[in-house]
């Protein structure tokens, strides 16, 4: 014989079965569809659902709120505020409900397709560009179309699938996803030709009297952060001897014996090593540049998208962690 079930069980198993009943998700879809096109004339072409039916569900639905949600007649349709909060949510739901599904869908997918990058200039030379041939031969099935820009992009407007930042702080974005991928150690260097016009400093305040190069285009000055220990310094160089938006060029120019350039590790390590750069007060540090991988997230991540993202991470991390 079976278990006698308590009025109290009773009770509470017709609450949990009553709830659902209550809540149909179907009906969030169809307010947030009315809204979007304006109306219940427009939401029933587009859906193909009548409008009547259009009406009694969010009828019902504002009755088990207890809130009106939109103003209504034969000549006007408005939102009230209560239904511009609902909106919100409801258009959260679905969004969240898309990412359910392509979620799902992504665990039996394998990348494929276009990936459309932006990262600046000197990183795609230096440090993206060295790597990207391993990416596609270990995925046939991917293209990648890399633009390289210094100038701050609008991933969602100009339709990038991922955009590499450096230094800058990535654009804040709800919609977005921002992934630390490492830090770029940053070093002052410069060529030893470059002393045998000038004293070689011997501190922070000795960079007033050396010629100087820098990144900060547009801008008459630049400051560079030292730190030793537990004493700090910020160097303001005034009127640079050359100015240049890209570190490859500077690099070229510090090579040259024009000036001390501040550059990343990345891209000074190998002339360093062979002594045509040499590095400026070793005894000091300057803070690194942190790098990040952006793409957007309103949709989801395809499996592509996905797999460029995890590559450039393991690399770049791995590249940066070597220095």
């Amino acid at each position: 014989m079976g278990r006698r079930v308590a009025a109290s069980d009773r009770v509470e198993a017709s609450s949990v079965t009553r709830m659902p009943q209550g809540r149909d998700f179907n009906d969030l879809f169809l307010f947030a569809q009315v809204v979007i096109h304006n109306g219940y004339s427009s939401a029933s072409r587009t859906l193909g659902v009548p409008k009547s039916r259009l009406s009694r569900r969010i009828a019902a639905l504002e009755e088990r709120l207890g809130s009106r949600l939109v103003q209504r007649s034969s000549r006007t349709f408005a939102v009230t505020a209560a239904g511009q909060i609902f909106l919100q949510h409801c258009l959260a739901m679905i969004a969240a409900a898309d990412a359910a599904e392509l979620a799902v869908a992504q665990t039996q997918a394998r990348p494929r397709g276009l990936v459309r990058v932006s990262c600046t200039i000197s990183m795609a030379q230096s440090i993206l560009g060295p790597i990207l041939p391993a990416f596609l031969k270990q995925n046939p099935e991917v293209n990648v179309s890399l633009v390289s820009t210094n100038r701050a992009v609008n991933l969602v407007e100009e339709g990038f699938d991922v955009a590499l930042f450096i230094h800058r702080t990535p654009l804040q974005d709800s919609s977005l996803i921002v992934r630390a991928i490492g830090t770029s150690p940053q070093v002052l260097v410069a060529s030893p030709r470059l002393f045998d016009d000038v004293p070689r400093p011997r501190s922070p305040e000795d960079l007033k009297g050396v010629p100087t190069l820098s990144m900060n285009y547009g801008f008459p000055t630049d400051d560079w952060s030292l730190f030793r220990g537990t004493e700090s310094y910020t160097a303001v160089i005034a009127e640079p001897r050359f100015i240049a938006e890209n570190l490859l060029i500077l690099k070229d120019a510090a090579l040259g014996g024009v000036g001390v350039a501040r550059l990343p590790k990345t891209i000074c390590r190998e002339a360093v090593s062979d002594g045509r750069l040499e590095i400026v007060l070793p005894d000091w540090s300057m803070p690194p540049h942190e790098i990040h991988a952006c793409y957007p997230s309103r949709k989801g991540v395809s499996p592509a998208v996905r797999a460029f993202v995890e590559f450039v991470a393991k690399e770049i991390g791995d590249r940066l962690s070597r220095l």
